[in-house]
């Protein structure tokens, strides 16, 4: 393909010839294509994540709103029955208190939403078995163990759990030129909706007791928060992906993790 990009007598009939032949010769490589089922449980998935998105942003407003009236929020829960309760009682400029009221409107509105998608997302993972293996998982529920089968397709796909990272965008850019090597930033590549919830069940075991929150409290001193949650996010892709291969459930995959062959060292000045 790259000799074809290259060639210097290029037109599209004597292109096209050449990518027939190594069709023919089964040489030209594909790429996988999700199946339409996959690909309709992907726009459930992620317009639910949209309106989760949408009520977060109208929840902020509603925080603005109460942090330029110098209100200091005074329960646990401001969505709660107290929440509501204090909210509707608590002095605000005319103003302050139409726009309070009609995002809290919203607010409702968007709930009643996504409760009707959590019910076909509970219908969508209830006779997946790989689906309850990852619910066994720390931080992964029922939303979690759904978006993350979708995004993925199918595990035999991927040969490696590198290449799953990949695919999820989670590898740092590798620069080298003259005997030295730099490493950036994961870049844009990859899969973000994938990145967005490995990330988002990180951020809920990075300090929490496990491997996951072990990797992370090892990386944070030296890499600081946001390199340190990128790579336990990493971490946890590799994990995930023996765990989908395997058919693994978080316990049976920990007691491979804990129980992994360790080889002897060698006492100094023993014969080799």
């Amino acid at each position: 393909m790259k000799l074809i990009w290259q060639a210097r007598c290029k037109t599209d009939p004597i292109d096209a010839r050449k990518l027939a032949d190594l069709l023919r010769t089964n040489l030209l490589p594909a790429i996988w294509v999700a199946t339409p089922t996959v690909r309709a449980q992907r726009t459930l998935l992620r317009g639910r994540a949209y309106l989760v998105r949408m009520r977060t942003g109208v929840k902020n407003r509603i925080h603005g709103l109460l942090t330029a009236e110098n209100h200091r929020i005074e329960v646990s829960e401001v969505y709660g029955r107290a929440g509501r309760a204090w909210l509707h009682t608590v002095p605000l400029s005319p103003m302050a208190r139409v726009q309070v009221d009609l995002l809290l409107e919203m607010v409702d509105a968007l709930d009643e939403r996504i409760t009707r998608l959590d019910k076909r997302v509970r219908r969508l993972v209830k006779g997946e078995p790989a689906a309850r293996r990852l619910q066994t998982w720390p931080g992964i529920g029922t939303f979690g163990a759904a978006l993350l089968l979708a995004e993925i397709g199918t595990i035999d796909r991927f040969t490696t759990s590198h290449e799953l990272a990949a695919y999820a965008g989670l590898i740092p850019s590798t620069q080298s030129s003259g005997g030295k090597t730099t490493h950036g930033g994961v870049g844009r590549a990859g899969s973000p909706w994938l990145m967005w919830i490995l990330i988002g069940i990180v951020q809920s075991l990075k300090l929490a007791p496990g491997p996951i929150g072990h990797h992370y409290l090892k990386l944070l001193r030296s890499k600081g928060k946001a390199k340190a949650t990128v790579a336990a996010a990493r971490k946890l892709c590799c994990y995930l992906f023996w765990c989908l291969k395997e058919d693994w459930s978080y316990e049976q995959w920990l007691q491979q993790h804990e129980s992994r062959e360790v080889r002897p060292t060698q006492t100094p000045g023993s014969a080799a």
